[in-house]
C-alpha cells in the first residue's frame, strides 16, 4: 500500500462579500458563474444529465417516488414539469422506504443506471434475497423503459447513506459501491461487465459482480464517487485520500494515497478524460487535487482549505476560462477557480441555494450548464 503525504496547503476564501485590494487598487469580488441551472427536486441525493438524450434525472430520498425525470429543450433549459418515477421493491419490503443514491447515463448508449438502497431497519435476509440495488433502464422517446434489475445476494448490503456508481469512459464496466466480501462482512467495491447493448453480461447463466476488499482503507458506505478513465483502473474514495483499483493486478490491486492533512471521508470526482481527480471532505472545508494518468495517481497532492464551507457533494469540473471546480455545500454551491493546469487557486465564491445539503450536481458539456438539484428556487 502506498501512502503519500500532502505537502501543499493553500487558503481559499469561500465567500468574498467585499472587494479586495491588490497593490492599493480595488479589485471587484468574484461573482458566481451565470451558467447554473437549478432543478427543483426535494430530497435530492444524486443527479445525472445526458447531453445526447436531453434528459436530466435526479435521485431522491424521503418521498413516495425516488426519481424525477426532467426533459431539456434545445438550449438545455428544463421543459415542463418533471416526471416522478417510483422504483420497484418487493412486496415483502413495502413497509421500508427506499431511495435512489446513484445515477449515471451510459456515455454513448440510451441507457440509464440507478443505484437504490433500502432503510436499514429492513429485515436483512429478505433484503439480500429480494431487493435489487441496481436498476437498468433503456431510454425510448424520452421515457425510461425498465430493462434489468439486479444486485441482490450475499455481496450486497443495505441501509447506506451514499451509493454513487460510475462507468468507465467507454462504457464497458459499471463500478458498484457498498459491497462486502461474502462471509467476511468487510467493505468492498466491485463491477459488472457491460455488453454492447449497455446491459450487464450474463456469464455461465448468472450475473455476478467482480469484487475486491477495501475494508483496510474505507468502511461502509464506500459509494463516494468513481473516476474511471479506462476499463481496467478506477479511482475511488478511501480514508484521507483517493485509491486506485487496478483490476488487472492480482498481487497489488489497491494503491492508497493517504494524506495526513485531509479528513477521513471524502467524495471523489473528476472528468474521465481529464488529468486530475478531486476530493471534497464531507462535512468539512477541505479539498484536494491529484494528477492521474489512466487511473493511476502520478503527482503529489494540492490540498486547500475553504474557510466557512461545509462541503456535501462529489466535486464537479466546469471547463472554461476560468475553469472551475463546483462542490455542493450546506445551503449553497462552492466554486473554486482552477489554474491552467487544473490546480485549485485562491479564487472562490459561493452561490446560495435553497437546500440544506446540495448533493445533486452535474455538468453538461453540450449545454455548458451546471445543473443543481434544490428544494425550491428562491
Amino acid at each position: 500500500m502506498m501512502r503519500l503525504t500532502g505537502v501543499l496547503s493553500l487558503s481559499v476564501v469561500f465567500c468574498l462579500a467585499v472587494a479586495r485590494s491588490v497593490h492599493g487598487q480595488a479589485v471587484a469580488a468574484p461573482t458566481p458563474p451565470p451558467n447554473v441551472l437549478q432543478a427543483v427536486a426535494p430530497g435530492a441525493t444524486c443527479l445525472a444529465v445526458s447531453d445526447t438524450l436531453g434528459l436530466l434525472v435526479v435521485g431522491q430520498a424521503g418521498l413516495p417516488h425516488q426519481l424525477s425525470l426532467f426533459k431539456l429543450d434545445a438550449a438545455g433549459k428544463i421543459a415542463g414539469a418533471p416526471q416522478p418515477i417510483t422504483l420497484p421493491r418487493p412486496d415483502s419490503l413495502k413497509a421500508f422506504p427506499n431511495a435512489a443514491l446513484g445515477a449515471a447515463f451510459h456515455p454513448t448508449l440510451p441507457v440509464l443506471y440507478v443505484w437504490q438502497d433500502i432503510d436499514a431497519k429492513a429485515p436483512i435476509d429478505k433484503a439480500k434475497a429480494e431487493f435489487d440495488h441496481l436498476l437498468v433502464f433503456t431510454v425510448k422517446d424520452g421515457a425510461l423503459v425498465p430493462a434489468m434489475a439486479l444486485g441482490r445476494g450475499a455481496e450486497f448490503v443495505h441501509g447506506q447513506s451514499w451509493g454513487a456508481i460510475g462507468l468507465d469512459a467507454r462504457g464497458q464496466r459499471i463500478f458498484l459501491p457498498n459491497l462486502i466480501i461474502p462471509g467476511a462482512s468487510q467493505s468492498a467495491i466491485g463491477f459488472y461487465e457491460l455488453g454492447p447493448d449497455g446491459l450487464p453480461i450474463v456469464i455461465d447463466g448468472v450475473i455476478k459482480p467482480t469484487v475486491t476488499d477495501v475494508a483496510a482503507i474505507l468502511n461502509l458506505p464506500n459509494g463516494l464517487g468513481f473516476v474511471a478513465p479506462t476499463r481496467d483502473a478506477v479511482v475511488f474514495s478511501a480514508v484521507n485520500g483517493p485509491a486506485t483499483w487496478d483490476t488487472t493486478n492480482r498481487l497489488g490491486a489497491i494503491n492508497h494515497y493517504g494524506m495526513s492533512n485531509v479528513p477521513a471521508q471524502c467524495a471523489v470526482g473528476g472528468r474521465p478524460d481529464g488529468a486530475w481527480v478531486y476530493g471534497a471532505s464531507l462535512g468539512s472545508n477541505v479539498l484536494y487535487a491529484m494528477q492521474q494518468a489512466d487511473g493511476f495517481i502520478t503527482m503529489m497532492p494540492t490540498v486547500v482549505s475553504v474557510p466557512g464551507a461545509d462541503l456535501r457533494s462529489i466535486p464537479v469540473v466546469m471547463p472554461g476560462r476560468p475553469a472551475r471546480l463546483a462542490v455542493g455545500a450546506a445551503q449553497g454551491v462552492c466554486f473554486v477557480s482552477l489554474d491552467a493546469e487544473g490546480r485549485p487557486t485562491d479564487q472562490s465564491v459561493s452561490l446560495p441555494v435553497v437546500s440544506p445539503a446540495v448533493r445533486g450536481i452535474a455538468w453538461s458539456d453540450k449545454f455548458k450548464l451546471l445543473f443543481v438539484a434544490v428544494e425550491k428556487t428562491p
